[in-house]
């Protein structure tokens, strides 16, 4: 029996994408995104950040890894992937987000909808992305 791994998340990116190859010449594009939550505490509100890898693959790595850079807003559709190695005789473990699906034009949409409604609700069908430039 399959758990389900789903993530879906949209975030401002803090670490612009790193195009490289996999030893098997597959491109794949590294980045980082924050989750902004705001809460109150007591009655102040504050806010925090939260810090997530990324990595996409393939043809998408390719096409998309120019946009997703610094400061812009970014869409994903993913799951959870754990990476082990060693290094020093330590083993060493992270937890990274592996894109199926990416909307890295959200800039204006985010503005639109924050001005119109003071909300943040998005819909697929607001990206117009054609299924070719989905993975899988």
């Amino acid at each position: 029996m399959t758990d389900l791994n789903a993530v879906q998340m949209v975030g401002r990116i803090v670490k612009g994408a790193e195009l490289k190859k996999t030893q098997k010449g597959l491109s794949v594009a590294n980045f980082t995104i924050v989750l902004n939550r705001d809460f109150k505490s007591g009655e102040e509100w504050k806010n925090k950040g939260t810090f997530v890898n990324l990595a996409v693959f393939g043809k998408i790595a390719d096409s998309y890894a120019q946009y997703l850079q610094k400061d812009k807003f970014v869409g994903v559709e993913g799951h959870l992937d754990q990476n082990t190695w060693e290094r020093d005789g330590k083993k060493i473990s992270t937890l990274q987000v592996t894109v199926d699906k990416l909307y890295p034009f959200l800039e204006k949409k985010v503005k639109d909808v924050q001005e119109e409604s003071n909300q943040f609700t998005l819909d697929e069908s607001d990206f117009n992305i054609p299924d070719s430039f989905y993975m899988g």
